[in-house]
């Protein structure tokens, strides 16, 4: 019986990498990187955010929508409007509606109007649409959406 003096050598891996990649896999280069284009996107979105506050500017906005067309894209307008109730007038809308406030009114934790409460508004026809309209809140909500043009 012969016993071997050879001890076997662990198996070497060679791995062969660019530049690139060695920084690519190095978390401070990693976390610089980021750093820079979280640095970039902020002054990027600074940058949009004024040109739409232009676009704001320069629409009208007596419809829902209003877009401004060129050669390069479109600027959409957006208007939605978002119908709540004063919380302070409910006395008054319970006093006008009494039993059927529920088909008007939703209680959460603030209120809402419901679809029969908006054709009230929109068609003026009560004897109290004054204090009806007195007591309803409504949030505007404009955005600016830029459409660049297909080819």
């Amino acid at each position: 019986m012969r016993i071997s003096n050879q001890i076997e050598k662990p198996e070497t891996k060679t791995v062969t990498m660019t530049a690139k990649q060695k920084a690519d896999n190095d978390p401070d280069a990693m976390l610089k990187r980021g750093l820079e284009i979280q640095a970039n996107m902020e002054a990027e979105k600074k940058e949009l955010d004024e040109i739409k506050k232009f676009f704001l500017g320069l629409l009208p906005k007596l419809k829902t929508s209003a877009e401004y067309n060129s050669k390069f894209g479109s600027a959409k307008l957006t208007i939605s409007n978002s119908y709540g109730v004063n919380p302070a007038k409910m006395p008054v809308l319970r006093r006008i509606f009494g039993t059927m406030l529920e088909a008007f009114v939703i209680e959460k934790k603030d209120y809402g109007i419901t679809a029969a409460f908006k054709k009230i508004l929109s068609s003026g026809d009560h004897k109290k649409i004054n204090d009806i309209r007195d007591a309803v809140v409504i949030k505007q909500t404009e955005s600016i959406k830029l459409i660049p043009l297909t080819k």
